[in-house]
């Protein structure tokens, strides 16, 4: 019992710090449809999800061509089954994170995208030059 909960416990650990649009960037504010105040505009939060979700994908490609894998013997002689029930766990596991950092990664490039617009509404003007 005390086994599964540290592993459960772990999981939420690293969902939470995977996340890291959902908890870094900061968009602008619903009720002023022009004010970015102090949204974050920096793409770097997204940019690592995407890393985390990309390097999850190509882990469960691996996992699952591998479970699926049956037949013949290992090297000790047993026989290949494919994976274990845990193992098709954290493999579903995985893929469930992933989905949850994948929405994390495009919450964070539509809010960075905002800001910046409104960044952009928000920039000064330049007086135009006047020639006589």
């Amino acid at each position: 019992m005390k086994r599964g909960l540290a592993c459960l416990l772990c999981c939420c650990v690293l969902a939470a710090t995977t996340s890291c649009s959902i908890l870094f960037v900061k968009p602008p504010p619903a009720d002023h449809p022009t004010a970015a105040d102090d949204c974050t505009e920096s793409r770097v939060a997204p940019v690592l999800d995407t890393a985390y979700v990309g390097l999850t994908a190509f882990l469960m490609l691996f996992l699952v061509g591998r479970c699926t894998q049956t037949g013949g013997t290992h090297q000790d002689g047993t026989p290949n089954t494919g994976c274990t029930t845990s193992q098709w766990a954290a493999t579903a596991w995985a893929g469930a994170l992933g989905l949850g950092v994948a929405y994390s990664a495009y919450t964070g490039y539509r809010d960075t995208g905002r800001c910046r617009d409104r960044r952009a509404l928000e920039a000064p003007v330049a007086p135009i030059a006047q020639t006589h």
